[in-house]
C-alpha cells in the first residue's frame, strides 16, 4: 500500500477539551423558531468567547500509509490556572481515549489500548499510534478524558479530515472549532447516511460552523462573538445536512442559550476572596469573590458538572468552601441554578500567648475555625476556656498540665506549637508548713530541695535569707539548672515579680558559703577555711537575679561564681567578700559568656598571686557587663588584675562599668589583659586603683582594648620610680600602638571613628607627663602634672599646680 502523510498540526491541547453533546430535546421546527425569535438581540448581548490559552500549544496528526500518529502536548496538571476562561479539572483524569472512525464504521484503536480503547494518563505529551488504516474519504478523529471508565464531562475534542490518496498533506487543527464540523459529521454517520456524509463540502461546513461561532483570532488563542463551539446544536444540524447542503444553512439556527448560575457566597473574613468555577466548556472563571451575589453567564449545559470553589490571591485566613446543592450540578439550555458557596475558615492554631506560664495563667490561642469549638487541652489535661471570635481563643493553663502542644477541637483537632507549663516554686528560710515549696507557706526551706525538684521552666522564688549549699561539705554548691530561673529578695508574700521592693535592698537573699556562721570579713580570710568552695555553678538559659553571693573560700577557680561554657543571665547581684586562687567572686572559662546587668563585685580576692580579684576570664569568654561595679577586690601575693584578668582570647563588652579601689600586687590594679584579649569598654571609669609595679588602672601584654570615653584618675604604684604614666596605663606589648586615636587618621587603631570625646583622659598623675606609645590627639589629656609637657608629647592640656577632680 502507497504512504501517503497526513499533517495534522494541534494549537490546543486537551486541557482545553470539555465538551459534551449540547442537549437537544427541542423538535427541529421549534427549535428554528427559537433560534429565529433571538435574532434580532443576538448581536447586541451575546458576549465575546475569549479562548482557552496555553502557551506553546503543540499538537501532530501524521497520517503515513496506514499508520496514524497522533501526538499530543496534554496541559500540566498543575498549570491549569494559566487559563483564561473555564478550565477543566483534569485532577480525577487516569485514562484518555482515541479513536479514528471511517465513514464505513471501521473503528481503529491507539497501539497499547486496553480492552476498553483507552490508554493511560500521566500528564505531559502523549503520543498514540494507529495501524492498519483503510484509506477512505473520511476519518473521524476523537480524544475523550476518562476517570477510569467514566468520561470526564465536555473534555473531548474531535476533528473530521478527508483520507484520500494524493500525496499532498491535508493540515488542519484539532480543538473546539474543529470539533463543531466533527460532531455534525458522526451524526450523519450514526443515522446511517454515510453516503451523504461523504458528499459534505468540509470547507463549506468548516466555514458554516465559524459563521455559527463567529470565531476570529489564531489557534490557539480564539474568540467566539456569538456563541462558543460548545453552544452549537450539532444534532440539528447534522440533520439539517441530510437534505441541505452547509451553503444553504442559516447560522443562526443553531445557535443554543447557555445556562446561568446565580451564586450566594458567605463567610469570607475581611478582604478575603473566592473564585468559583463549573467545570463545563464555556463559562469563565469568577474570580475575586467576596460575600454577596454574583452570576456566572453562558455556561454550556450539561449534566454532571462540577463546581470548583477556592481561594483567590492571598487569603488571610485558609478555607474549607461547601457548596449547596452538593455533589455535581446539571445545566439546561437558557436555564438558571442557583448555588451557595460557604467559606468556613480552616481549624488551625498560629499563635499562642505567653508560651509558657503556670497553672491558673491565661494564655490567648490565636488562629482560625474557632467557633464551635468543643475542647481545649493542654497536652491532653482539658482547660476552661473562652471562644472570643472565631479566630481567638482565651484558655486558662489548668492544674496538673504538663509541657506539650495546647490542642483545640472543633470536629478536627489543632495544635499549637509546645507550650512550656513551669511551676512556681517557693523557698523561704523561715517556713513551717509542709515545704513542698507549693506556695509560700509551704515554702522549701533550701535552695537545693528548690533546685532538686525544679523542671525546665521552673521558677524559684526566694525569701529573704540566708541559704548555703550544705550543712558542712564544702565541695557542694548550688548547680543553676537550664532554663529554672531564680529570682531573690521576697519578703514571703508576693504574688508578681514586679510586687518586690524596687531596691531589692529591703530583703535581702543570700547565697552564702559560710558554713559554720563565723565569717569576719574585717579581715579576708581569716576565718574561711571551712566555707564552701564554690557557692555556684553556672547554667546556659538560666537567670540568677536579687541575690548576694558571698562567703566563698576556693581552693582553686571561682569562689563565688564558675562558669565552664555556660552563660547565665545576672541581674541585680552582688558578689562580695569571696576567694579563690583564680577569679574570687567569678571565674569564666571555655567559652562563658554570661550577661551581666545592675552587678557589684566587692572585696573579693585572687590569693596567692592569683588571678582576678573581682572577675577571671579565661579561654575565649567574653561576657557582656551593663552597669557594673568592681570596688575594692584584691589580687594579692604578687597577682594581677584586682578588678578584671582577661586571658588567652577574651574580650568583655563593658558599658558604664566602674573598677574603684582594686588593687594587684603586681600589675593591672583595674584590669589585666593579656594574650589577644581585646575589651570593648565604653563609658568607663578607673578611679583610686593600685598596682605594685605597673599599670594602676590597666595593664595589657600583647591586647589591644578598644576605648571610648574612658577615665582614669588617681591609680597609683607603690614602691616603683616608672614613668608615671603606666600609673594609669600600661600599654605594655600592646599589638595596636594606638588604642584611642590615630594622629594620621580620624580613626583609631581599630578602624572605628573618633571623636574630641573619645578615649583616654588620665587626670591627677604624680610625676611625669608622658604616656608610651600613644599618639597626640583631641582625645588625651594629662592634668595636674607636676610638670608641663614636653615637646612632642601631644600633651597640650598639660597644667602645673592643683587640680581637684570629680568623676
Amino acid at each position: 500500500m502507497k504512504r501517503i502523510p497526513i499533517a495534522l498540526s494541534l494549537s490546543m491541547a486537551l486541557i482545553a477539551c470539555q465538551q459534551s453533546p449540547p442537549p437537544n430535546t427541542l423538535p427541529r421546527t421549534e427549535a428554528r423558531s427559537l433560534r429565529l425569535n433571538q435574532t434580532q438581540s443576538d448581536d447586541l448581548t451575546r458576549p465575546n468567547y475569549p479562548a482557552i490559552k496555553k502557551t506553546n500549544a503543540q499538537g501532530q496528526v501524521r497520517l503515513q500509509g496506514d499508520q496514524l500518529t497522533l501526538s499530543l502536548e496534554l496541559y500540566p496538571k498543575s498549570s491549569e490556572a494559566d487559563f483564561q476562561t473555564q478550565l477543566l479539572d483534569l485532577s480525577t483524569a487516569t485514562r484518555l481515549q482515541a479513536t479514528v472512525t471511517d465513514s464505513h464504521g471501521k473503528s481503529y484503536t491507539a497501539n497499547g489500548a486496553d480492552v476498553n480503547g483507552t490508554v493511560a494518563y500521566t500528564g505531559g505529551t502523549i503520543n498514540l499510534t494507529f495501524d492498519n488504516l483503510v484509506p477512505d474519504e473520511l476519518l473521524l478523529v476523537e480524544v475523550q478524558a476518562k476517570n477510569g471508565l467514566t468520561n470526564i464531562v465536555q473534555a473531548d475534542l474531535a476533528t473530521v479530515l478527508e483520507h484520500s490518496t494524493s500525496s499532498s498533506p491535508v493540515n488542519g487543527t484539532l480543538n473546539f472549532q474543529t470539533t463543531v464540523a466533527a460532531k455534525a459529521i458522526k451524526g450523519l454517520l450514526q443515522n446511517g447516511h454515510e453516503t451523504r456524509a461523504r458528499a459534505i463540502n468540509l470547507t463549506g461546513l468548516h466555514s458554516l460552523a465559524e459563521r455559527i461561532t463567529g470565531v476570529s483570532g489564531t489557534a490557539p488563542n480564539l474568540t467566539y462573538a456569538d456563541v462558543h463551539p460548545t453552544l452549537v446544536n450539532t444534532a440539528l444540524l447534522a440533520t439539517d445536512l441530510v437534505a441541505t447542503n452547509p451553503i444553504g444553512l442559516a447560522e443562526s439556527d443553531y445557535r443554543l442559550n447557555g445556562a446561568t448560575v446565580n451564586l450566594n457566597v458567605s463567610g469570607l473574613n475581611g478582604a478575603d476572596k473566592v473564585q468559583v468555577q463549573i467545570t463545563d466548556a464555556a463559562s469563565a472563571v469568577q474570580t475575586n469573590l467576596g460575600n454577596g451575589n454574583s452570576t456566572i453567564t453562558n455556561a454550556t449545559p450539561g449534566t454532571g458538572l462540577k463546581v470548583i470553589a477556592s481561594a483567590f490571591g492571598s487569603s488571610a485566613i485558609n478555607y474549607t468552601y461547601t457548596v449547596s446543592p452538593a455533589g455535581s450540578i446539571s445545566l439546561t439550555e437558557g436555564g438558571t441554578t442557583n448555588l451557595t458557596i460557604t467559606a468556613a475558615p480552616v481549624l488551625n492554631v498560629s499563635g499562642i500567648s505567653p508560651s509558657s506560664g503556670e497553672a491558673g495563667v491565661s494564655v490567648v490561642i490565636t488562629g482560625t475555625g474557632f467557633t464551635g469549638t468543643t475542647a481545649v487541652n493542654f497536652n491532653g489535661t482539658a482547660a476552661s476556656y473562652t471562644v472570643d471570635s472565631n479566630t481567638q481563643i482565651t484558655a486558662t493553663v489548668p492544674a496538673g498540665a504538663t509541657d506539650g502542644p495546647i490542642t483545640v477541637v472543633n470536629g478536627a483537632s489543632a495544635n499549637s506549637a509546645g507550650f512550656n507549663v513551669f511551676r512556681r516554686i517557693y523557698v523561704n528560710d523561715d517556713a513551717g508548713g509542709a515545704n513542698t515549696g507549693t506556695t509560700w507557706d509551704n515554702a522549701y526551706t533550701s535552695l537545693q530541695s528548690a533546685l532538686a525538684a525544679a523542671r525546665s521552666g521552673d521558677e524559684i522564688w526566694m525569701a529573704a535569707g540566708t541559704y548555703t549549699p550544705h550543712a558542712s561539705n564544702r565541695d557542694v554548691s548550688f548547680q543553676l539548672k537550664s532554663n529554672v530561673n531564680i529570682y531573690g529578695g521576697f519578703a514571703g508574700t508576693e504574688t508578681t515579680l514586679a510586687a518586690r521592693t524596687a531596691s531589692l535592698t529591703d530583703f535581702v537573699t543570700i547565697l552564702s558559703g559560710d558554713l559554720s556562721g563565723n565569717d569576719n570579713y574585717t579581715t579576708p580570710g581569716s576565718t574561711l577555711d571551712e566555707n564552701t568552695k564554690i557557692i555556684v555553678i553556672g547554667a546556659n538559659n538560666t537567670i540568677l537575679e536579687g541575690v548576694t553571693v558571698q562567703g566563698a573560700k576556693g581552693e582553686d577557680s571561682g569562689g563565688g561564681m564558675y562558669n565552664a561554657s555556660s552563660s547565665p543571665t545576672l541581674t541585680n547581684v552582688t558578689f562580695s567578700n569571696n576567694s579563690a586562687y583564680l577569679g574570687g567572686g567569678m571565674y569564666n572559662l571555655f567559652s562563658s559568656s554570661p550577661t551581666l546587668s545592675n552587678v557589684t563585685f566587692s572585696g573579693n580576692l585572687a590569693y596567692l598571686g592569683g588571678y582576678g580579684g573581682g572577675m577571671h576570664n579565661a579561654s575565649s569568654s567574653n561576657p557582656v557587663l551593663n552597669n557594673v561595679t568592681f570596688s575594692n577586690n584584691v589580687a594579692s601575693s604578687n597577682g594581677l588584675g584586682g578588678g578584671m584578668y582577661n586571658q588567652i582570647s577574651s574580650s568583655p563588652i563593658l558599658t558604664n562599668v566602674t573598677f574603684s579601689g582594686n588593687s594587684a600586687t603586681y600589675d593591672g590594679g583595674g584590669m589585666y589583659n593579656t594574650v589577644s584579649s581585646n575589651p570593648v569598654l565604653n563609658n568607663v571609669t578607673f578611679s583610686n586603683n593600685v598596682a605594685g609595679f605597673s599599670g594602676g588602672g590597666m595593664y595589657n601584654a600583647s591586647s589591644s582594648p578598644i576605648l571610648k570615653n574612658v577615665l582614669f584618675w588617681n591609680s597609683t604604684l607603690t614602691g616603683q620610680t616608672i614613668d608615671n604614666a603606666q600609673g594609669n596605663f600600661n600599654l605594655g606589648t600592646s599589638v595596636a600602638n594606638d588604642p584611642f586615636v590615630n594622629s594620621a587618621s580620624p580613626n583609631g587603631a581599630d578602624g572605628i571613628p573618633r571623636t574630641a570625646d573619645d578615649g583616654l583622659r588620665i587626670k591627677n598623675l604624680a610625676t611625669a607627663n608622658t604616656i608610651a606609645g600613644i599618639a597626640g590627639g583631641p582625645a588625651q589629656d594629662i592634668i595636674n602634672n607636676d610638670r608641663p609637657g614636653a615637646a612632642g608629647t601631644g600633651n597640650t592640656n598639660a597644667e602645673s599646680g592643683a587640680y581637684e577632680y570629680t568623676p
